[in-house]
């Protein structure tokens, strides 16, 4: 699994576009961090299914909602075949479009407000992800088709903190999108036993990181209070076991 548009740049050489069709590679991330968005790709035989979600989510949901959002992941899903893929003409134009959308804010994506009867920007809320969950959504179903995602929901912890502070605090959208990109993986794998389910796994997956972040944390000497939470977040994922150990 491969994070950021820094994947699909690999690809501008003309030497490496025919290998797409034979690469080992089934799932890459693209984390759009200016669209607020991410698009998860995956190979399934002969096609390609493109999956896009927002990641923070906007600040009046986050402060309206009492305890965890609800929110279900991914958003959209399009269906296009691997040879229209593994095209020079569409990885040309996908990866400027990737580049652009990964780097540069477009002005109708900033929420705006009113501020003495004008509109200006409003930096302290989160950017509309339309740009990739619409127009590019679109246009991949455009050229193959649309299909309804398999979505879960995720309980989440968000927060906008604004004490003394001109922006906010935010969790941060790099661990979420982590943990969702990993949950869909799973979803589309075929590594799954009877035993276990895909939310089973990934509850599995998520303990044992934690296990070994605690090791890391106690081989190289951290504070009492740290080991403790960590050990806390820990017990917690440990709880959540399905099925328990």
């Amino acid at each position: 699994m491969e994070v950021s548009t820094r994947a699909a740049r690999t690809l501008e050489s003309r030497d490496n576009i025919p290998d797409l069709a034979f690469s080992p590679i089934d799932h890459i991330v693209f984390y759009l961090r200016a669209q607020n968005a991410a698009l998860f790709v995956t190979r399934k035989a002969d096609d390609i299914l493109f999956e896009a979600f927002e990641l923070l989510p906007p600040n009046s949901r986050v402060m309206s909602c009492r305890g965890s959002l609800l929110r279900e992941f991914p958003e959209c899903a399009a269906l296009v075949k691997l040879h229209v893929v593994s095209s020079e003409a569409f990885l040309s134009v996908f990866i400027e479009v990737m580049t652009k959308l990964e780097l540069d804010i477009a002005p109708n994506v900033q929420p705006k407000a009113k501020k003495a009867g004008v509109e200006h920007a409003e930096e302290r809320d989160t950017m509309s992800p339309f740009l990739v969950t619409g127009m590019v959504m679109d246009v991949l179903a455009g050229l193959g088709c649309c299909v309804q995602p398999s979505r879960y929901i995720k309980r989440s912890r968000e927060q906008v903190d604004c004490s003394n502070t001109r922006l906010p605090f935010h969790r941060s959208p790099v661990w979420l999108l982590l943990r969702v990109s990993l949950r869909l993986a799973l979803e589309h794998g075929q590594i799954l036993s009877n035993e276990w389910s895909s939310q089973g796994l990934y509850k599995a997956l998520l303990a044992f990181h934690h296990c070994r972040l605690l090791q890391d944390a106690t081989r190289r000497g951290f504070g009492s209070e740290v080991l403790y939470c960590m050990g806390a977040k820990v017990a917690r994922r440990v709880l959540k076991l399905d099925p328990p150990c």
